[in-house]
């Protein structure tokens, strides 16, 4: 176990909590399983967990398993369904060989959330962690999207929440159609 995976074990406070995390293995060829709460490619892992009690502490975290070309700004985020954001407290960090940096480029819907994230130049061991509340009722659609070309930040948030889109949470909308790299998502049930 890394430093990392502890760490992100230890914010779900797993001794007090009921804590789900279901595992789903895929490929990269177009047969692979759309959602779950655990999605791999050839370069990245993507997984989300959940720890309930009154509130749902949900954490998606997004392991580069190869060290990305593009360094620009990806976008992680989610998409609910029968369940809402309990407050507006949401942490994303990205960990690499660099440190930790946190952002705060985020957006607000009535069913989702979003936030920008700039990969840092040069840094290997790249994580991506996203931990926010929500109300413990519904699903939890959570997407990592990475950008396939050098774009700006004002580019990488020209994006709504909706079904059908990238990860079944991002629609992208003008400069930012077609930036992305339409990873699949995973979902979890509260």
């Amino acid at each position: 176990m890394t430093q990392e995976d502890y760490e992100w074990l230890d914010d779900l406070d797993i001794n007090n909590n009921d804590v789900q995390i279901k595992t789903i293995y895929s490929n990269d060829l177009g047969n692979s399983i759309s959602r779950g709460t655990f999605h791999s490619t050839n370069s990245k892992q993507l997984s989300i967990a959940k720890s309930c009690n009154s509130i749902c502490t949900i954490i998606t975290n997004l392991k580069w398993l190869t060290n990305p070309t593009i360094r620009s700004y990806d976008l992680i985020g989610a998409r609910f369904v029968n369940t809402n954001l309990a407050n507006d407290s949401i942490t994303t960090k990205v960990s690499s060989s660099n440190g930790i940096e946190y952002f705060s480029n985020n957006k607000y819907f009535a069913k989702g959330l979003g936030t920008s994230v700039k990969l840092p130049s040069g840094a290997k061991n790249l994580i991506i962690q996203q931990k926010f509340f929500v109300n413990p009722s519904g699903t939890v659609y959570a997407s990592y999207q990475h950008s396939t070309s050098n774009i700006s930040l004002q580019t990488s948030l020209n994006y709504t929440v909706g079904v059908g889109g990238y990860g079944n949470a991002f629609l992208f909308h003008s400069d930012a159609v077609g930036k992305f790299d339409q990873m699949n998502g995973v979902d979890i049930t509260l």
